[in-house]
């Protein structure tokens, strides 16, 4: 794409505003996601007007793949942008920035942990101390914190931990070897193509359907057209005796011949999904993962090597492909740190304000663990003190001197 028409699709995304190209950048700090890699360089636009904002388009494709309000920028500073330390992350492929966050998620994890320890064993559940209370601590942030740290500790641990398991420590969480082969699963080139846009519309237009979007694709071989509509509802076409046809999705038997070169000698279980599972969920756009399209019907294929892979029939693409490390750092990272399981993303309501109690206990045990620090001018002092009074040698009894 030239300068030309990425200011022309930026002008189109945006019309009430001045748009000005910025420059071509391979990456900077809103665009480290690798959801974007296809479609670097990226042409960085901006947008001068009511609403000011980046625009990042595509060099491959010449859409918007990014938009960032200037607003939305700002927060970031202290959401996303503060919570992954991009501030220390100066480039793609960054081993210096990927290690400080697992060496830090580490040592946090361990610090809440043994907090958690020491919180459990120095509360009084038969009894009370002589305060009358279960909590030894008569300082009342310290007395806060050991009773928020009883309440909301088993949350923040498990999110640090799964912060910690979000980074892939060690390749931990390895991709199925050897990955899915999807040319072959496209198949042969060669097949007829339907070049002219101009049938597919028209019978997208008499089925009901208003395209505003289409993609040429191959699947086992046979070319087809991936349409879309204004709301991202999608149709698949492909040719016919009598001129295209028109599905709201692939049939199972007709994707599952392609399916088995995916993994070739590869022995598997096939189950169609009408309902999301365990692994196969959509998310809204501005979660984490929501980008990835997640359509249903859904072909589930399981391996006898515990692999799981997901044809979206809407697409006719390859969704998901899971090894069984993957599945275990489904758990490990995505439920702990998102409580993403399809029944829970259901009751959104009620998961978001749960999980907006819990974040404020998180924080409020933050708080009070840094007065704590504060007040004793660094949170080493009373770890400090205690160890140098069990470390003193004790005097042996005697009489005073006279």
């Amino acid at each position: 794409m030239s300068p030309e028409l990425a200011l022309a699709s930026a002008r189109a995304y945006a019309p009430e505003g001045t748009a000005r190209l910025d420059g071509k950048i391979a990456e900077d700090r809103w665009t480290h996601a690798r959801g974007l890699d296809p479609h670097r360089p990226l042409f960085r636009i901006q947008i001068d007007g009511p609403e000011p904002a980046t625009l990042y388009v595509s060099s491959a494709t010449g859409q918007v793949v990014l938009d960032a309000p200037v607003t939305q920028q700002r927060w970031n500073y202290a959401g996303a942008w503060l919570h992954w330390l991009y501030l220390f992350r100066s480039r793609p492929v960054d081993p210096v920035w990927t290690w400080l966050v697992i060496a830090l998620s580490g040592a946090c994890t361990l610090i809440a942990a043994s907090g958690v320890l020491v919180g459990i064993w120095r509360w009084r559940f038969r009894g009370r101390y002589k305060s009358g209370s279960r909590s030894p601590y008569r300082e009342p942030w310290m007395r806060w914190h050991h009773v928020l740290g009883l309440g909301f500790s088993l949350f923040t641990c498990t999110w640090i931990f799964s912060g910690l398991m979000s980074m892939n420590p060690g390749g931990v969480f390895a991709a199925p070897d050897p990955p899915p082969d999807r040319a072959a699963y496209a198949g042969p080139a060669g097949a007829p193509r339907m070049d002219d846009p101009r049938p597919a519309l028209a019978a997208l237009r008499a089925s009901g359907f208003a395209p505003v979007e289409l993609h040429w694709r191959r699947l086992g071989g046979e070319n087809y057209i991936l349409a879309f509509d204004a709301d991202g509802d999608s149709r698949v076409v492909r040719a016919g005796p009598q001129g295209p046809r028109i599905a709201p999705h692939w049939r199972p038997e007709e994707v599952l011949p392609a399916a088995a070169a995916l993994f070739p000698g590869w022995r598997w279980r096939s189950t169609v999904l009408t309902a999301y599972d365990a692994y196969y969920y959509g998310r809204h756009d501005e979660a984490m993962n929501g980008g990835a399209p997640r359509g249903l019907p859904a072909l589930r294929l399981e391996g006898d090597n515990g692999v799981l892979a997901y044809i979206d029939l809407r697409s006719g693409d390859l969704a998901l492909a899971l090894s069984p490390s993957q599945r275990v750092g489904r758990w490990l990272f995505y439920f702990l740190h998102s409580w993403d399981l399809p029944p829970m993303l259901r009751a959104a309501a009620l998961r978001d304000a749960l999980l907006i109690l819990l974040s404020a206990g998180g924080i409020l045990l933050s708080a009070t663990g840094c007065v704590i620090g504060l007040l004793s001018a660094t949170g080493c002092v009373i770890g400090w003190r205690r160890l140098r009074a069990k470390a003193a040698p004790r005097r042996p009894p005697g009489r005073r001197g006279a």
